[in-house]
């Protein structure tokens, strides 16, 4: 048994006959393996840690006095004002970043959720009822075949130096590609 290995004779018995005792049904075995800490393990070292001043809730300044020596004191800003719970800068920036991002896709959310019209569409609104208010006798294919080529050179549109458009008329509408 490893607890034989570890502990005393006196203390394993009496430890055996407590857990004996606890269920007499019960037998040790060799899943009851204890935890060996070794105090000879230096990884941590204690000089090089720094305690922090606990905040009182009464405190009206803005800093955080680390302590290293007694006689050496370094001031840490950062801890908001006014409340119960205070934070560092860094969490403080963290906290506004994750917001920021919060916020950023909140509102993207929202801007995708509202019906706004794409730049054609809204050109395609305004120009064609003026094109069919200057030509009352042109047909509807005419006018939009005009609009299209309006659309091509018109500043609204934002591939206007970047795409050549071609347009395909078919019975029902206009189909616009464009090629690079």
């Amino acid at each position: 048994m490893p607890y034989k290995k570890v502990l005393p004779k006196e203390l394993y018995t009496d430890l055996l006959k407590t857990y004996l005792n606890l269920n007499p049904d019960s037998k040790p075995n060799v899943r009851s393996n204890p935890i060996i800490i070794d105090d000879d393990d230096d990884d941590f070292d204690d000089q090089n840690q720094e305690s922090v001043e606990e905040p009182s809730r009464k405190r009206n300044t803005c800093d955080i006095t680390v302590e290293k020596d007694k006689s050496d004191t370094v001031k840490r800003p950062g801890v908001l004002r006014g409340t119960y719970i205070f934070y560092t800068v860094y969490t403080i920036y963290t906290l506004l970043i994750f917001f920021n991002i919060l916020y950023l896709f909140i509102k993207v959310k929202i801007l995708r959720g509202r019906k706004r019209l794409s730049p054609y569409n809204s050109f395609v609104k305004t120009e064609l009822p003026k094109i069919k208010a200057e030509n009352p006798d042109l047909e509807h294919k005419a006018a939009f075949m005009r609009m299209v080529e309006m659309w091509k050179t018109s500043p609204d549109n934002p591939a206007v130096y970047i795409f050549t458009y071609k347009y395909f008329v078919t019975s029902n509408f206009v189909i616009i590609s464009h090629v690079a």
